[in-house]
């Protein structure tokens, strides 16, 4: 019987990582994660407070723009209110000024006319016309104005009528408008007195002298002529 030897095995050595070296893994992973964690819990608190103070700060200056939009708002509705003030002001003004001036002329016209009639070079005649003139109204529609007068010295009241005869062509024949027919055409007065008629041309009427007769009651008819031509372009006295 013999004697057995005893086996050997021999294997590599590998050499085990120590306990700290293994768990600096783990341990840097968790040191990670709590940092970052804080980290970014400071960065979002800090963003959040940055954005909300930045928030604030633009409501403020919105608010700030409010007031002064509502303050420039204001500033104009004065602005046009004091504005359409002046402006209806200045259109009175206006008006006031205009109604001076023809009230100005009028009266200017009835010195004249005064001045005239008491005149010593005017003759001291008995009834008659004294001055005519005649404005357009339309295309053939004139209103005529006569002003009739008599002595001015030891004057009693006249009465009568007025006869208008506008003579004329048409179609190539003479024909005569009657201007007083259908008008009040009566005239009493002491020292003068003024008169207005309207006067309508027809179609196709070639107007061309204006025959103006006054009858009165206790005197001689009275006959006044004058060119329609020269009464339209330049009125006639």
């Amino acid at each position: 019987m013999g004697i057995k030897l005893p086996q050997y095995t021999i294997e590599e050595y590998k050499k085990q990582p120590s306990f700290l070296l293994k768990m600096a893994i783990p341990i840097f992973v968790i040191v990670s994660f709590f940092a970052g964690y804080f980290i970014n819990a400071y960065l979002s608190e800090h963003s959040v407070s940055t954005l909300s103070e930045r928030n604030i700060t633009l409501e403020e200056n919105i608010s700030k723009k409010d007031d002064k939009i509502t303050q420039l708002e204001t500033q104009i509705q004065h602005l046009i209110t004091e504005q359409q003030v002046k402006q209806e002001a200045l259109i009175k003004l206006q008006m006031d000024y205009k109604a001076a001036i023809n009230e100005h002329n009028s009266l200017k016209s009835d010195i004249n006319f005064y001045e005239r009639l008491l005149s010593p070079n005017e003759e001291n005649k008995g009834l008659r016309v004294f001055e005519s003139s005649i404005t357009a109204i339309s295309q053939d529609s004139y209103r005529y104005k006569l002003t009739l007068v008599q002595k001015l010295e030891r004057a009693n009241i006249v009465s009568g009528k007025v006869e208008i005869m506008l003579n004329g062509t048409k179609d190539g024949k003479s024909e005569s408008i009657n201007v007083t027919e259908n008008q009040d055409s009566g005239f009493s007065f002491k020292y003068f007195n003024h008169l207005n008629f309207t006067i309508s041309l027809p179609s196709g009427f070639n107007a061309q002298e204006l025959v103006v007769k006054l009858f009165p009651q206790k005197s001689k008819t009275v006959e006044y002529k004058v060119d329609w031509n020269t009464l339209i372009n330049s009125g006639a006295k």
